[in-house]
Formats: structure tokens, sequence, C-alpha cells
């Protein structure tokens, strides 16, 4: 099992890169840690768990109160939120722009919304590179 294929253990990874300090050491996904293309509706009606790759166009990106980054994604009638997070950095996608975004998926209940949080990564739909995730870690012991 690749490591993010348990979703448990990913979560981990995640709260532990909360607790630490930037900067100082970078973590990159594994490869085959899959992030499946699901059409973004079916992810706003949240017919779709776990980690997900979803596509639209950015409506808005817009800094939050707890300093992570929502971007505005929206396709037809449907609108996601992913969020990059500070322990998670990377550049903020243009506003206009039709990109693929990857992601663990989960339901904000303050905002009764489903969303990719974190982002770990997006790339221009027409496939040019965008940003993907570095994941400070505390150095090794």
């Amino acid at each position: 099992m690749a490591l993010l294929e348990n979703p448990r253990l990913a979560t981990h990874l995640y709260r532990a890169a909360r607790r630490t300090e930037f900067g100082k050491r970078s973590f990159e996904l594994p490869e085959g840690a899959r992030f499946p293309l699901i059409p973004l509706r079916e992810l706003a009606e949240g017919a779709f768990r776990n980690r997900a790759t979803i596509e639209g166009l950015v409506q808005d990106t817009v800094g939050s109160g707890d300093h992570d980054v929502h971007i505005n994604l929206v396709d037809g009638f449907s609108t996601v939120v992913a969020e990059i997070t500070p322990e998670i950095p990377m550049e903020a996608p243009p506003k206009g722009a039709r990109i693929r975004v990857w992601g663990f998926v989960r339901h904000d209940d303050r905002h009764g919304w489903w969303e990719i949080h974190p982002v770990l990564g997006w790339s221009y739909a027409d496939g040019r590179p965008g940003d993907t995730a570095k994941l400070n870690l505390p150095p090794k012991q």
C-alpha cells in the first residue's frame, strides 16, 4: 500500500506538518499516490470521499482568517473550494485559469460544503505545470 493510500496515515502526516516549523525538510509525494480525476459537480454534491483531482475555472482566490488561501473553482453551476495551507505552501493559480487541483476531500462543517483541503498540487488543464506540495517536516533526529 502506497504511503498516501492510507487516509489515516495521510491525516497524521498533515497534522504533524501543522505542528512543525517551516523550512526544515521537504516531503515529496511518493510515486503512485493516486488522486482520481472526478467531475467537480460530484465532489460539490458529496458523492466522493478520500482523495481526488478536480478540474475547474478559478473564479477567485481569497485569503482566509486561518491563513489558508481559498481557491474558488467553478464548472457550470457547481462550485468547490480548494484550500492551500501555510503548512503546505505553494503559489495560488491565477484568476480565470482552468486548472486541475488535487488533494484530500473533506467536509467543512463550519461552511457546509465539500472541499479539497489541503491542496497538494495543481496544474493547468492543458498540461502546463502549476505548483506542487513541499510539506515541511522537522529534521530527522
